[in-house]
C-alpha cells in the first residue's frame, strides 16, 4: 500500500465560503461587507484547485501591485507553508506547488503585464476599484483556452461595473454563482473572536455616524453592501439594503 501524507492547511472557511468552494459555474460574484474574509476564502479556493490539478496556473489580482504584495503575499505564504515542496518566489510573487501548478499575485494597474497568460482560474479582489477592461479585454482571454473561472469580489462602490456583474448574477443562477452577505447576516450566522470584534466595530461605527464623524452613506456602503450609497441624493438606502438581504 502506498504511503500517503496528510497536509493540513490552517484555513477554516466561514459559512458563506462553503457556497464558493462548492460552486461549479465559471463566473462567481462575492458581494460582501468589510472584513467578511473574501480574500482569505478566494485565495484558498485557488490554492485548493492548484493542488488538485497538475501543471495549472491561477491568479490573485488586486487593484494595485503594491496592494497585492501588502495584503495577500504574507497571507498566501502562511496558508501554503505546510505543503511539502512548495516554493515562494519573492521577487515575482509566485507560488509554485510540488505538482507543477502555480498561483501568481498580480496588480491590475499594469494590465499589459497580464496579457497572454494562460489561466485556469482568477480572483479579481476589490473589483469595483479596477478598470472593467481587466476582465473584458484581458482575463476572459487568459481563461479561454481552459474554460477557466473568475471570481469577482468586493464591497459596493456605486452602480458601476461591479453592480453590473452582481445584477447579471442575480438573474442568471444557472450560469453565475452569487454570494451576498451583509454584516447582520455574518453576525447572525458566524461565531468566534473575529465575529465578536466585528459586532463591536459595528456598534462603534454607529456611534461615529451619530457623532457626525462617519456619514450614513459610508456606513451603509461598507457594512450593508449598499450600491446606492455612493449616488448623491439617493433615498431609501436602508430599505433597499433590507430588500436585498431578504432577496426581494
Amino acid at each position: 500500500m502506498a504511503n500517503t501524507t496528510e497536509i493540513i492547511i490552517p484555513y477554516k472557511p466561514r459559512r458563506w465560503a462553503r457556497k464558493l468552494h462548492d460552486s461549479i459555474t465559471r463566473w462567481i460574484v462575492l458581494v460582501l461587507h468589510r472584513r467578511a474574509g473574501k480574500t482569505t476564502a478566494a485565495f484558498n479556493h485557488l490554492q485548493r484547485d492548484a493542488m488538485r490539478y497538475r501543471n495549472t496556473r491561477y491568479a490573485y489580482i488586486a487593484p494595485l501591485y503594491k496592494q497585492a504584495k501588502r495584503i495577500v503575499w504574507a497571507m498566501a505564504k502562511e496558508y501554503a507553508r505546510t505543503i511539502p515542496g512548495v516554493k515562494f518566489n519573492e521577487s515575482e510573487l509566485l507560488i509554485t506547488y510540488p505538482n507543477g501548478s502555480e498561483i501568481m499575485v498580480l496588480g491590475a494597474n499594469e494590465p499589459d503585464s497580464l496579457r497572454g497568460i494562460a489561466l485556469w482560474g482568477a480572483f479579481l479582489d476589490e473589483y469595483p476599484q479596477m478598470s472593467p477592461i481587466i476582465f473584458t479585454e484581458i482575463i476572459t482571454k487568459c481563461l479561454a483556452d481552459h474554460q477557466g473561472y473568475c471570481i469577482f469580489g468586493g464591497t459596493p462602490k456605486g452602480k458601476g461595473h461591479f453592480f453590473k456583474v452582481y445584477d447579471v448574477a442575480s438573474k442568471n443562477e444557472d450560469e453565475w454563482t452569487l454570494i451576498y452577505k451583509n454584516i447582520d447576516q455574518s453576525i447572525q450566522e458566524e461565531k468566534g473572536e473575529v465575529i465578536d470584534n466585528l459586532r463591536q466595530a459595528l456598534k462603534d461605527d454607529k456611534k461615529l455616524v451619530k457623532d457626525g464623524i462617519m456619514t450614513e452613506d459610508e456606513f451603509m456602503q461598507e457594512w450593508y453592501n449598499s450600491f446606492e450609497a455612493a449616488i448623491r441624493g439617493a433615498v431609501y438606502l436602508k430599505q433597499i439594503a433590507q430588500a436585498r438581504k431578504d432577496k426581494r
